[in-house]
């Protein structure tokens, strides 16, 4: 514990060491050098348990491409995984398209085939859906990329109850190119 806090207050970066095995106090911190370039943005997390807490379930998102042409037909595959020794019951999953993309109805697979309920550019699928535990599911749907150009970002996230979701964040981007 006081390794971290003395290396926090110097400044200095962390080892990347672990002393798992020791029944010591705890401690964690996580250094990571990142460059940002003038006028971008760059999201970085990490999610650890520490003592005996619960775990999180972990949302993350994927673009089937990471370049389109403005219009042209794309997807994105949520991924949910369940690293907690409990079975999970998820109430919902859902995205926030960005602006411009469009959801191809009848293009849910994986988790569910059905397709989601749909307010502005939010899309949501209706569970329950049980997660047993460390399973995995993972839901694809197809999109419209929008008419403009430009990088566009996605999130997703899911309703588990009481249970800690960590969302993906903003991710998943998709550089949408017009002809011009």
């Amino acid at each position: 514990f006081s390794q971290v806090w003395t290396a926090i207050k110097r400044h200095l970066p962390f080892d990347n060491s672990c002393r798992c095995d020791e029944t010591i106090d705890n401690g964690i911190g996580i250094s990571w050098s990142v460059e940002i370039p003038a006028g971008a943005s760059v999201t970085r997390s990490h999610i650890t348990q520490v003592s005996l807490g619960s775990q999180a379930l972990l949302v993350s998102l994927r673009a089937d491409q990471a370049s389109v042409v403005a219009g042209a037909g794309n997807g994105y595959t949520i991924t949910i995984s369940n690293h907690t020794p409990h079975q999970t019951l998820l109430n919902s999953i859902s995205d926030s398209l960005p602006a411009g993309f469009a959801y191809v109805p009848g293009s849910s697979n994986g988790a569910t085939s059905t397709d989601p309920v749909i307010a502005g550019q939010d899309l949501t699928w209706a569970g329950p859906l049980v997660m047993e535990p460390q399973e995995t599911v993972s839901l694809h749907f197809g999109v419209t990329a929008a008419s403009a150009s430009g990088v566009y970002r996605n999130r997703a996230t899911a309703d588990a109850g009481n249970w800690t979701v960590a969302e993906s964040g903003l991710t998943a981007p998709v550089a949408v190119a017009t002809g011009q």
